[in-house]
């Protein structure tokens, strides 16, 4: 009986060589950065995720420490990264892309590295072809969790070649990224190696033990030891997403996968339907490997499809956030369904048809790209970054409101028009403000602020009369006194003082 690697071999005896995967796939990362220039918008950095990779980095340079004078809930080493970075290219958006970008190359190459060794065949390259558009989506957030996804992925691709020594090594570093899914991929690795022999073992760990000593030390000299130690722990972050009612099953991430009254059709017209069929294929795969495992006849294969199949199980059970987290690890759902494509031509069908769907329910996103093409541009008002006329025209009135009425604040989740804008805006008061992030001294200076403001920006789309998460920390209430609404826009509304309040902050 052939073993799992002979059959693959059998059914792609001509495995490409990953310096050529690997520029088939770079080549798609630049084509499809190109084609979804319009996501680089400037919501994303006036006041959305992007803008706390500008807004961090003011706040350290003013001399706030993370976790102490800020609330941060990732580690540190993006951070570090940043600031040489965009000390280099300067703190703006276009530092912010190229950054990313290096990244998704990085994680390409990675992709290319797996997909050669692991002979994934025709139907596993096609998936990850397909796939990856949305494998990408991560860049849309912040250098976490696109450096996290690229250390991820080249772990993978080292185990895949059995040098998982590197992997964890990789996975070591990633701690210093985000708290969360090295952990366990790390404590997977150390299982793994452990198998190997007491001699193997100790080999292996040396040099993921020299990565977190030297990575340590360095972040340790300069953000200092309370913040490397606090950024270590998950804790933060699970408050975060405890007060933000995150969750796959019982929190707001259910939006993701709950459409009421949808059908088939609306399933799997959007990528819910693909990734809802490739968890249950992935799931299975690594149910067979751990029978395998347990009966002693485990192969390579195995164990890559059984480490992508906990993690995408620990993903949906610990990590899923709100709907758009989805992407936080597709990719390594991505490999695992690629490596089971090289078990045989029978699996290797399966991932065919399921690259089929995938590919479907990207068709809604390309159409939606290829409308923003023809309706939205950048422009030098939006410091070259995508907006909707409506949206260029709203920024102009807010700046206009703000002539001649200074001080004036934002109040947004995180302050990047501030910034974008230098002498317009007060300073960012704080790093991120949605609920269980924000410490207190963070709640006060923005308090401040606001009480001596003569006007306040609020990102808030139009039909959206209060101020919504702001209104949950009573401090920054209170200061709201004596302001009236002078100007509401698709995205901002402009609040004006009027009297002073009763209280000082």
């Amino acid at each position: 009986m052939k073993s799992l690697d002979e059959d693959s071999l059998a059914l792609d005896k001509s495995s490409i060589l990953p310096w050529r995967l690997g520029l088939l796939f770079a080549a798609e990362v630049i084509a499809l950065t190109i084609w979804s220039s319009p996501n680089e918008r400037f919501t994303r950095f006036a006041y959305g995720d992007s803008g706390t990779d500008l807004t961090i980095q003011n706040l350290l340079a003013r001399g706030f420490l993370p976790t102490v004078d800020f609330g941060y809930i990732y580690g540190l080493l993006p951070l570090l990264i940043n600031k040489i970075w965009q000390g280099i290219f300067g703190a703006n958006p276009g530092a912010c892309r190229a950054a990313a970008l290096i990244c998704n190359l990085a994680t390409a190459w990675g992709v290319a590295r797996f997909a050669s060794t692991m002979r994934v065949g025709r139907a596993g390259i096609a998936l990850i072809l397909f796939a990856m558009p949305d494998i990408l989506l991560t860049s849309t957030f912040v250098l976490v969790h696109v450096l996290e996804q690229a250390l991820l992925i080249n772990a993978l691709a080292f185990q895949s070649r059995e040098k998982r020594g590197v992997s964890l090594a990789l996975a070591t570093a990633c701690l210093f990224v985000k708290p969360s899914m090295a952990y366990l991929y790390g404590l997977m690795l150390v299982i793994v190696i452990a198998r190997t022999g007491l001699r193997n073992w100790r080999r292996a760990l040396a040099p993921a033990v020299v990565t977190g000593l030297v990575l340590g030390s360095i972040l340790a000299a300069v953000f200092g030891l309370v913040p490397l130690l606090t950024t270590l722990t998950p804790g933060a972050g699970i408050e975060v997403y405890r007060q933000s009612r995150h969750g796959f099953f019982h929190g707001v991430g259910k939006e993701f996968w709950y459409i009421p009254g949808g059908g088939i059709r609306d399933y799997f017209r959007y990528e819910v339907g693909s990734w809802m069929v490739g968890t249950f294929v992935l799931t299975t795969g690594g149910l067979l490997a751990v029978a395998r495992v347990v009966g002693n006849r485990a192969t390579r294969n195995d164990e890559i499809v059984l480490t992508c199949s906990i993690q995408h199980i620990a993903f949906i059970l610990l990590f899923f956030g709100n709907r758009w987290t989805w992407v936080y690890y597709y990719a390594t759902m991505i490999l695992g369904l690629a490596a089971i494509a090289g078990r045989g031509r029978r699996h290797a069908a399966i991932i065919g048809a399921l690259s089929l769907l995938v590919l479907a329910g990207g068709k809604a996103k390309f159409e939606t790209t290829a409308r923003i093409w023809r309706t939205d541009s950048p422009s030098l008002e939006t410091f070259d970054l995508w907006a909707s006329p409506a949206e260029r025209a709203d920024w102009r009135k807010v700046l206009e409101l703000a002539k001649g009425h200074h001080p004036v604040v934002l109040l947004a989740g995180t302050d990047g028009a501030a910034l974008l804008t230098p002498g317009v805006f007060e300073p960012p008061a704080g790093s991120y403000f949605v609920p269980g992030h924000p410490v207190s001294s963070e709640i006060h200076r923005k308090a401040d602020q606001i009480a001596r403001a003569e006007t306040v920006v609020i990102a808030r789309p139009k039909g959206d009369p209060g101020r919504g998460e702001y209104d949950a920390w009573p401090e920054i209430a209170a200061a709201f006194e004596g302001f009236e609404i002078v100007s509401q826009g698709d995205l901002f509304r402009v609040e004006r003082r009027i009297r002073r309040p009763a209280v000082s902050h």
